[in-house]
């Protein structure tokens, strides 16, 4: 074992150490408002370069979100092994991948790509996590060329 966890969560795209003390972050912010405690959240969802009205509008959708369901949602992703059922996904699947996601690191990617037969990693340069946001012009075009793909392949099958 590599100091990480066993399955998806954040446990096995960090070490178990970083995820404990995101959950203890996380619990100790449990009372304060999204203002104080969302902009150190953020860092770790965008690049550095994302551009400040990027920062601001992601800040403000996220403003909603309420530590308690957010620790819930931490925990509930800390303690999920979903290895066992990658292997039985076994139709075309693109895996997005912001290659400098602080989040879920490439390796994190590379794996799921690995482990879901009929699957292809494509990996966004110089973004983070929130690739969709960050690239959304790259995002939106390797979707539809995936689903493009994805067609031309069902067509030369006569599906």
């Amino acid at each position: 074992m590599n100091g990480r966890g066993h399955g998806f969560g954040p446990q096995d795209q960090l070490p178990v150490e970083e995820v404990e003390r995101r959950i203890q972050r996380v619990r100790e912010d449990v009372t304060a408002a999204p203002s104080q405690w969302l902009p150190n959240y953020l860092s770790g969802m965008l690049t550095a370069s994302a551009p400040p009205w990027l920062v601001e509008q992601t800040l403000s959708l996220m403003s909603d979100i309420r530590p308690q369901a957010n620790l819930t949602m931490l925990r509930a992703m800390a303690n999920a092994d979903l290895r066992g059922v990658l292997p039985d996904i076994d139709v075309p699947t693109v895996v997005l991948h912001g290659e400098l996601d602080a989040r879920s690191p490439l390796e994190v990617g590379r794996e799921l790509n690995a482990r879901m037969p009929a699957s292809e990693l494509v990996v966004l340069p110089g973004v983070g996590h929130l690739s969709n946001l960050e690239a959304a012009d790259a995002f939106n075009r390797e979707v539809r060329n995936f689903l493009r793909r994805v067609g031309q392949r069902r067509g030369a099958h006569g599906s």
